[in-house]
């Protein structure tokens, strides 16, 4: 999370766009303040959001019908797992060091089935998941020696990669 000095929200909007330090989920924009957040109201859904007078509070918001010509990317969680999800062992051509790309490749092959993936880099194995954390934040569990994938849908806007930022109340 960050505070940033802006003048206006759409600075704030471009601050979170351009985050790189973590996924900004939201941000909220109150006097000459930016707020960016990695949270939003599904990493943390039991969570109200204060209703400040004059801040305005928005969340990144990004389906397949908010973002005609986006790309699929993966967020890496280094040494965890996702602990609810099931999990299904994805064929490996080889097992050679150097797993992540094909993991990645066999993951967008099967399409919206495999929202995430692992992988188990002391048995050189690849597992689709069939969930993601969506609202499931806690559910990471540390695990040495595994990563945790998910797929995230960046929008093209203007030949920028971007995320489109809805007004949330």
């Amino acid at each position: 999370d960050d505070i940033l000095y802006s003048r206006t929200v759409q600075d704030c909007e471009r601050f979170c766009d351009d985050a790189r330090a973590f996924n900004c989920r939201s941000f909220s924009q109150k006097a000459d303040r930016c707020y960016l957040s990695g949270d939003d109201s599904i990493t943390l859904p039991d969570t109200k959001q204060p209703n400040e007078p004059g801040a305005i509070y928005k969340e990144k918001v990004c389906t397949r019908s908010t973002c005609d010509g986006g790309m699929f990317i993966y967020e890496k969680t280094t040494a965890y797992f996702l602990r609810t999800a099931r999990q299904e062992n994805l064929p490996l051509s080889s097992n050679t060091p150097g797993i992540t790309k094909e993991c990645a490749r066999l993951c967008v092959d099967q399409g919206a089935d495999c929202p995430a993936f692992s992988i188990d880099y002391n048995g050189q194995r690849c597992f689709t998941l069939d969930r993601n954390t969506q609202g499931r934040g806690d559910d990471l569990v540390e695990r040495d020696g595994s990563n945790y994938f998910e797929k995230i849908l960046v929008a093209r806007m203007n030949g920028l990669t971007r995320f489109p930022l809805s007004l949330s109340t």
